[in-house]
């Protein structure tokens, strides 16, 4: 079966994150996949799609790193204040990350479960696809969602 996205569920989570009057400054969306156990086979499970839904969100980016592991993958939408003393901006990126240790397979479903990510997350200021825990590292991040915005008026800094 084709994966699936749980639209509204993953829209009010990403309001979340964008919604200035809340403290959210990330969320996750990751793949459920149910399995049916079979009474009649004690140690057989079924395959029964995939659905795309929220996972976790929180406030502080080390938080979200941490949920970044090795046998993971998944798909995060992060809100980044930017900017220089006189201004300070809102940017937000959509980090795809793919653990070391996921499959083949998985990391191959990658491409298409974010395609159905992505008919919600549709504002962000860069995108990431990320597998090495260095990637994640905060300044690098704001560093490119700098770059990735435009004119930079900060002379002093520069």
């Amino acid at each position: 079966m084709a994966t699936k996205i749980d639209k509204e569920a993953c829209r009010e989570a990403y309001n979340l994150v964008r919604d200035d009057a809340t403290e959210v400054n990330w969320v996750t969306f990751k793949c459920i996949i149910p399995l049916l156990f079979s009474p009649s086979q004690r140690v057989t499970f079924k395959y029964n799609g995939s659905t795309i839904v929220p996972g976790d969100q929180g406030v502080d980016y080390e938080t979200f790193k941490r949920k970044c592991t090795d046998d993971v993958r998944l798909f995060g939408f992060v809100r980044f204040t930017t900017g220089d003393a006189m201004s300070k901006r809102v940017k937000f990126a959509l980090i795809t990350w793919i653990g070391e240790d996921v499959s083949g397979l998985q990391r191959a479903k990658t491409g298409t479960d974010k395609t159905l990510v992505k008919e919600v997350v549709q504002n962000f200021a860069k995108e990431f696809v990320i597998s090495d825990h260095k990637e994640l590292d905060e300044d690098y991040i704001k560093n490119e969602l700098k770059k990735a915005g435009g004119a930079n008026y900060d002379a002093q800094t520069e």
